[in-house]
């Protein structure tokens, strides 16, 4: 797939190919203590214009406090026990400011 994220001192935002037309979705799991979720978004996307084309969900994180926090994706269909995917990443926070990213 392909996928990637950007950061900045202030923002993380990370963005993922998604075809919710075959029930997959993104969906994120983190502890709440050191960066929030600022928005999640599905832009509109070029091939959105056919029927059934997948596009990306846009996912914006916030430093809240200090610490390392690791935050994991899933694509996932809701009715399946597992994920078909699992993305992870480390993201340390310093001095309110996000300082790295690990993927």
């Amino acid at each position: 797939m392909d996928d990637f994220f950007t950061f900045s001192e202030e923002k993380l935002v990370v963005t993922l190919p998604e075809n919710p037309t075959t029930g997959y979705r993104w969906l994120c799991q983190k502890d709440p203590e050191i960066l929030s979720v600022y928005s999640v978004f599905f832009p509109p996307y070029p091939s959105a214009t056919i029927v059934g084309a997948g596009g990306r969900r846009q996912f914006t994180f916030l430093p809240v406090k200090d610490g390392v926090e690791t935050v994991t994706l899933f694509y996932r269909r809701t009715w399946d026990l597992g994920p078909a995917e699992t993305k992870k990443l480390t993201v340390t926070v310093v001095s309110g400011k996000i300082q790295s990213v690990k993927y």
